[in-house]
């Protein structure tokens, strides 16, 4: 398809769906507006796209912040505008769910009118999420209705009824007899009672024998509706639930369990199990019954199931509540009931029947809540961001490129020049071309093109991004060189597949790994290796020998696919050792994926496409997932015990395991480094002696000398065995090597990114462009090489590389510099054992039938070129769904905001759009971590630079903007009191939804349900619990402490540690158990009885803990599975964390002052000796209390805590308006000289002598762990730890600076020491 065809398509889709979201969101909501006003019907004015929503739930959330009584009318509690609507406008008027208007009628004439009409006035369509629960009858119209309704209706006939009223009674008397069970009077909370016993009843009612099922199901829609309450309480978007959310995912699960429970259910029925006063044999009766083909289908009784349990409970227990509410409170009525049952039931041990029930006469009236669901669509996508990407942003860098007098194609939108070289590239190879012909117009036409007019340096567009091509060998060195500043690319999705690991690492994962890997490429351990490769190469040789002599002394053979498997055997046996037949299979997976993803690069790239389930995509997985099986398979064994180390496996399995201090690379880093090795190494060599065998046919000359040299130093026995030094001796077979590498390189061009602005040479890179190297060009350059470049001259190699480039960077087939390539010893030396072997047995020359066509696969070019040949697809996805959710969000909001706050006299910084000041921010963060500091400076301007200078800049209380959010800071200890204690109005804010997946449970909760946590979790960190733990603190503390008192020992009596990993791992450890039981737990909470039991026994762990005080709860009142096990996953990260930080910052404090290091030791000397330290005793170190509180306030944790504001809320005497955030900057108010005086900054630990609350004068002016009812759960817990592990240090050593230290704290989550915490040990 042409560009413009598609450009024209393109945007009639943008029209026509522009069209519609105006239509919808305006036309429509107007042109019905005027109608009914012109009916003299009165309503709201119409507010595009929200409608009367925002009002509506703004009146709600006002309405429900205030109690009422129960003789108060709760309808404004309920319906707040409807109610002011009809007091202002009568009893029919209109108002707006988003762009519908909603017509509210209150005349029984006009309500009975519609009710008759079920045909004209429909039920409305549910959420599609609410249809997982009500589906069935309540949600079907016209015939479809009418037809289920005729059928259903007999399963509701009173006769049926009467036959469930046993179940009735037996359900409702069994909750009965367990109230009388309890005192003759006590409080009892019946909701929860009222909806088990609800539950139940339907259970057997509706599946009779099969109750227990339903029981289960009754769990599961319980759970469904929690998990869709919450999805309703998000912004709809439309499409968002096929999602694989979290909770998407759970529902789906559900959904299917109960479909299997009730499916199974109806076989039994279907198979003769005789049950039909059940509402589920009813249906099947019913639906039997009825012929022609008009009855249920198995999947509408299902549905029509789930409708009447999930109806039936919920309506009958709303039902039964307001009741004894209502009765409660009339006890007249209560009375009056209560006799009228003795009269028809005479005795209390009567059973009621259906007759008795009948003639209770006495009515109690019930009010169904209604409730409005709201429905937001984001109909504004990101479009700014989608312009910028393909038109402001590269005539930008255009520009800029063009003003440095650098030549380059004009920008084309979207495109670039990818379709003129899509175009070259086609017309070029359609061409054949002899050997003695240059390559590069074949293989990167544009490019040579554009080098032969434009001169060495240039740039050309590949899609929207800018691409610097570069062949001035000073240039190509010094990208090399600044392994750092230009960094790979990332690579196309589906490739890594293929070559992930050290080929596609940067930064510090890559020198981490680039350390590990290359003891496994040194020569020694590559020597190792030769037996390997010459057991594969005389295999494929002898089978040549066979098909030549089967035909006399000479064939014609392919000899490309011979070479192929040639170096995957190779690569089998030298990766893999005795496991080289998987690895043979991995060979044989790999050349099947790298098929399948040459096929999707030929497709258009859409992003997001590689997680839909196609086949291809279904086969590349099922690939991926064989060939780490295969791998894990061998490394397990390894582990196991399997001894075999001189093959790639073992080499880097022995690597991997000498690093110390966890910086090994795991399993999987392991498994992804194989797999590299495999595919690039089997494709660089077997692409080398391919073209290494073509050249030599040609030049025949360079094949005698090449065969003559291998006859001199193997000799004239063909069966003789090259080894590692008559390889290497080989010097005319490198010259060969090294001349086809540089006429025929493994990849066509390098690439690198550039992430900042970036000086090369006498050019300035602007960042977000990219650099390529085209190696062909620059291998076949007259200028640097000579005239005769394109001409196969081995000779010119005679003296090295060296002298052959005259010390110029203009030879790089395995790249150059830091990041050459790791394995290019290995494939040179395979590579001529292969030559080796072959020229010993044959002289070879091309076949009339070979067609000289070289091309490339699965390199740079291919993949980049797919990306983006197709990049108007890219545009459609990130059209329809990266364009901006609303211009709402981006400006409007945030500069309603901002004149709001301005209005006030709060000062702040100027709104800058999306970014706010994220840049700023970053900037002097990134500044003020170039720097290290005195350990007497402050640490605020390093640690918060931009918080401490909007505070030197505009006082205690301004706003700064997190992107659009503005951030209002305060730091006066009334407000921050204020903020504190109204933990419902100021929740805590989810600003980084990743964090959820470290610390979720308690800490990211609000409302209600932190605070039923809060109360559960709360008995698990009593005094008495924690001081169950101490004997866990010892254990992990004396280990880590047993291991420095062996380092140092073996150092003499002094020595250097870095006490921070080592603390991390104390501290990790001591809450290790509560991790490592976790897994097992997960099942017993799932159902196996006997081991909860057990569990329940073993409580001196948190988990244990944890789970007796959740079963101590009232029934329904506890945590599910999952919350018990986030709240286990808070407690390992945020306790860890803690401890460790207020670990490693008392040591650097006081090895900076001995004097307090000496009282401390002094007072643990006093309290315990040289006895073990106990609970009582550490609950008696006063000086490391008020020593440990000094290092909170100085060093705190976190240095800020964010609240959020969802409506307007007085502060002080600041009002916010709902939509802004409150930091609570604890590293700034605790060195505040107006709160702590003029020694603020200095570490004074007497300053506690007397205690928290003498020490700030009760301000609220210190809360390293928060502060009033979210104030952290674990403190003393963590100072508890913290003491246990400074009285052993202290006990066993005496610890000052290292000379390495560097003071350089700095921000993670929590603050940590950015180049460790080096400290010198001295045994006592």
């Amino acid at each position: 398809m042409s560009l413009p065809v598609v450009a024209v398509a393109l945007m009639v889709v943008l029209a026509a769906v522009l069209i519609r979201v105006v239509n919808w969101v305006w036309i429509t909501p107007k042109k019905l507006e005027r109608y009914l006003r012109r009916q003299g019907l009165h309503g709201t004015p119409y507010t595009p796209l929200v409608g009367d929503i925002k009002r509506n739930v703004k009146m709600l959330m006002e309405a429900r912040s205030e109690p009422i009584t129960l003789t108060d009318d709760i309808i404004p509690y309920l319906l707040p505008l409807a109610l002011k609507m009809f007091n202002s406008h009568g009893r029919t008027f209109f108002m707006w769910t988003g762009p519908i208007p909603t017509i509210m009628i209150t005349n029984p004439e006009h309500i009975k009118e519609v009710f008759s009409k079920t045909f004209d006035f429909e039920a409305t369509v549910s959420s599609p999420l609410v249809k997982l629960l009500v589906g069935g009858l309540a949600s079907y119209k016209g015939d479809k209705w009418a037809r289920h309704r005729r059928i259903t209706n007999p399963a509701f006939n009173l006769e049926k009824i009467k036959n469930m009223v046993p179940v009735f009674y037996h359900c409702s008397s069994e909750v009965v007899s367990q109230w009388e069970r309890q005192e003759s009077s006590c409080e009892v909370d019946v909701w929860p009672w009222l909806v088990n016993l609800t539950a139940d009843v339907i259970s057997h009612a509706a599946f009779g024998s099969s109750y227990r099922e339903g029981q289960r199901i009754f769990e599961l829609q319980g759970e469904l509706s929690g998990i869709i309450a919450q999805e309703h309480k998000k912004p709809y978007i439309p499409g968002m639930r096929f999602y694989p959310t979290k909770n998407n995912k759970r529902m789906k699960a559900i959904d299917k369990e109960i479909d299997t429970i009730l499916r199974g259910m109806v076989s039994k029925r279907e198979d003769g199990e005789a049950e039909h006063n059940d509402l589920l044999g009813i249906l099947l009766e019913s639906s039997s019954e009825e012929s022609g083909g008009n009855g249920l289908s198995v999947e509408e009784v299902l549905r029509e199931c789930k409708l009447c349990y999930f109806a039936g409970q919920e309506t009958t227990s709303v039902l039964l509540v307001w009741t004894m509410v209502l009765l409660s409170h009339h006890q007249d009525w209560q009375e009056r009931a209560r006799e009228e049952v003795r009269l028809i039931l005479d005795d209390k041990n009567n059973k009621p029947d259906i007759e008795s029930l009948s003639h209770l006469k006495v009515e109690v009236d019930m009010s169904l809540p209604v409730v409005a669901a709201a429905l937001m669509v984001v109909l504004a996508f990101f479009l700014i961001r989608v312009v910028n990407w393909v038109w402001l942003t590269p005539k930008k860098l255009e520009s800029y490129l063009r003003r440095q007098g650098l030549p380059g194609t004009p920008y084309t939108p979207l495109v670039g020049d990818v379709k003129r070289n899509v175009n070259m590239l086609m017309e070029a190879r359609s061409k054949p071309i002899t050997l003695t012909d240059d390559i590069t117009p074949r293989l990167l036409p544009l490019a040579l093109k554009m080098f032969n007019s434009h001169g060495r340096t240039f740039f050309i567009w590949l899609g929207p991004v800018s691409t610097i091509m570069i062949t001035n060998p000073e240039h190509i060195k010094e990208v090399f060189s600044k392994v750092y500043d230009f960094e790979m690319n990332a690579s196309f999705p589906l490739v890594r597949l293929l070559v992930g690991g050290l080929a596609s690492y940067k930064g510090d994962k890559w020198a981490r790994h680039r350390r590990i890997i290359n003891p496994a490429f040194h020569l020694e351990k590559i020597k190792n290796m030769v037996p390997a490769f010459y057991h594969c190469c005389s295999e494929v040789v002898a089978k040549w020998d066979h098909l030549v002599l089967d035909k006399g002394l000479s064939c014609e053979v392919d000899v490309w696919p011979w070479l192929v498997i040639m170096t995957a055997d190779v690569i089998s046996h030298a990766a893999f050792g005795s496991s080289y037949r998987e690895g043979q299979r991995i060979f044989e997976l790999q050349g099947e994926l790298s098929s399948l993803i040459a096929q999707e690069l030929k497709k258009p790239y859409i992003p997001g496409l590689s997680f839909f389930p196609t086949k291809n995509n279904k086969r590349m997985k099922a690939i991926d997932k064989e060939i780490d099986i295969i791998l894990r398979g061998m490394v397990s064994k390894r582990e196991g015990g399997e001894a075999e180390s001189n093959d790639l496996l073992g080499i880097l399995l022995a690597s991997s395991s000498e690093e110390s201090g966890g910086s090994g690379m795991s399993v999987e880093e392991v498994m992804r480094e194989c797999k590299l090795f495999y595919f690039a190494g089997q494709e660089t060599t077997s692409v080398l002696l391919v073209w290494t065998m073509i050249l030599l046919s040609h030049h025949q000359d360079w094949q005698e000398r090449a065969r003559e040299e291998v006859r001199q130093i193997l000799g004239d026995n063909i069966d003789a065995k090259p080894d590692i030094d008559s390889l290497s001796n080989l010097k005319v077979m490198s010259m060969i090597f090294y001349e086809v590498l540089r006429l025929y390189p493994p990849v066509s061009q390098l690439r690198r990114s550039v992430n900042k602005e970036m000086k090369l040479g006498e050019i300035t890179l602007p960042a977000g462009v990219r650099v390529y190297i085209p190696t062909a060009l620059v291998h076949r350059d007259p200028e640097l090489w000579g005239e005769d470049a394109g001409e196969f001259k081995p000779e010119r190699f005679k003296d090295g590389i060296s002298k052959a480039t005259k010390n110029q960077v203009c030879y790089l087939p395995f790249g150059w510099g830091l990041r050459i390539c790791i394995g290019q010893s290995f494939s040179l030396l395979e590579a001529k054992m292969a030559m080796a072997l072959i020229l010993q047995r044959f002289s070879f020359e091309l076949s009339p039938s070979y067609v000289h066509s070289p091309q490339i696969v699965m390199t740079t070019q291919q993949m980049e070129t797919s990306v983006a040949s197709v990049a108007v697809s890219i545009v459609i996805a990130v059209v329809s769904w990266w364009v901006w959710r609303t211009l709402k969000w981006v400006w409007f909001k945030p500069k309603m905001l901002e004149s709001y706050l301005r209005r006030q006299g709060i000062p702040g910084t100027p709104y800058t759009p999306l970014v706010g000041d994220l840049k700023k921010m970053t900037s002097m963060l990134t500044e003020a971590r170039s720097k290290t500091i005195k350990l007497t400076d402050d640490i605020t301007p390093r640690v918060v630079p931009y918080p401490f200078h909007m505070l030197k800049t505009h006082g205690r209380t301004y706003y700064t903007w997190f992107g659009p959010i503005p951030t209002i800071t305060i730091m006066d200890p009334e407000q921050i009191k204020e903020v504190f204690n109204k933990v419902y109005d100021f929740p805590k804010s989810h600003t980084f939804p990743l964090v959820r997946f470290i610390a979720t449970g308690l800490a990211s909760y609000n409302g209600d349900k932190w605070a039923k946590h809060r109360r559960i979790i709360n008995p698990a960190f009593h005094l008495q619990k924690i001081k169950n733990m101490v004997p866990a603190f010892h254990q992990s503390c004396s280990d880590v402490v047993g291991k420095w008192d062996k380092l140092v020992l073996d150092k003499g009596l002094s020595c250097e540690v870095d006490v921070w990993p080592w603390l991390v791992s104390m501290t990790a450890d001591g809450n290790r158990r509560v991790k490592a039981a976790a897994r097992e737990i997960l099942i017993i909470l799932r159902g196996i009885v006997n081991k909860r039991l057990l569990a329940r026994e073993a409580s001196d762990d948190l988990l244990g803990i944890l789970l007796e005080s959740n079963l101590g709860q009232d029934e329904g009142n506890g945590m599910s599975t999952e919350d018990v096990m986030e709240e286990c996953k808070l407690f390992f990260f945020a306790g860890q964390e803690t401890t460790s930080v207020l670990l490693v910052w008392t040591m650097v404090m006081l090895s900076q002052h001995q004097d307090w290091q000496a009282r401390a030791r002094e007072e643990v000397k006093q309290v315990f000796g040289d006895k073990k330290p106990d609970a009582e005793g550490l609950n008696q170190l006063k000086v490391m209390t008020m020593i440990l509180y000094e290092v909170l306030r100085l060093y705190p944790p976190v240095a800020q805590l964010i609240r959020a504001v969802h409506k307007e809320m007085k502060v002080g005497d600041l009002t916010l308006p709902g939509g802004v955030q409150i930091s609570l900057p604890i590293l700034l108010v605790q060195r505040d000289t107006e709160l702590w005086g003029q020694d603020a900054g200095e570490f004074k630990p007497e300053r506690f002598k007397d205690g928290l609350s003498k020490a700030t004068k009760n301000q609220v002016s210190y809360f390293p762990f928060s502060w009033g009812p979210r104030i952290c759960i674990g403190q003393s817990f963590a100072l508890l730890e913290a003491k246990m592990a400074m009285a052993l240090i202290l006990q066993r050593f005496s610890f000052e600076l290292s000379p390495s230290y560097v003071h350089a704290p700095y921000t993670v989550m929590t603050i940590h020491p950015q180049f460790g915490a080096h400290l010198t040990l001295h045994k006592l």
